[in-house]
């Protein structure tokens, strides 16, 4: 696995709360134990893996819109300051889409403290 997904993978983990076990010589993805379960993390792969992600991000943002048409867009709408800033994805591929508009969310809410444990 390339490093960057094994970076995405753990900064989804710290996010989420999940147990970032590692990364098995010879195995494709790194382990992950959430909801006290061990399994390969494929959360660029599997809406079961990325709808949790995305649910949490709902009570922190001011809002997640994503649709489908002749392409996917992701929005999440965020407070910074005492204005509003949106996220935007766009991207043929479904997940990779939402994927990468969760990560874009997750890299600013670590990057601004005084915006963690505000939940909606």
């Amino acid at each position: 696995m390339k490093t960057e997904k094994i970076g995405e993978t753990k900064l989804i983990c710290d996010f989420m709360g999940y147990e970032f076990i590692a990364e098995r010589l010879g195995y494709m993805r790194p382990l992950v134990r959430f909801n006290k379960v061990t399994r390969g993390a494929t959360f660029h792969q599997s809406w079961d893996q990325l709808m949790p992600i995305v649910e949490k991000i709902q009570t922190l943002a001011i809002a997640i819109e994503i649709s489908f048409s002749l392409a996917t867009i992701c929005k999440i709408c965020y407070k910074k300051g005492h204005h509003f800033e949106w996220i935007t994805v766009e991207d043929n591929d479904r997940i990779g889409c939402v994927y990468s508009a969760c990560l874009e969310f997750i890299k600013w809410y670590n990057s601004n403290p005084e915006s963690q444990g505000k939940e909606r």
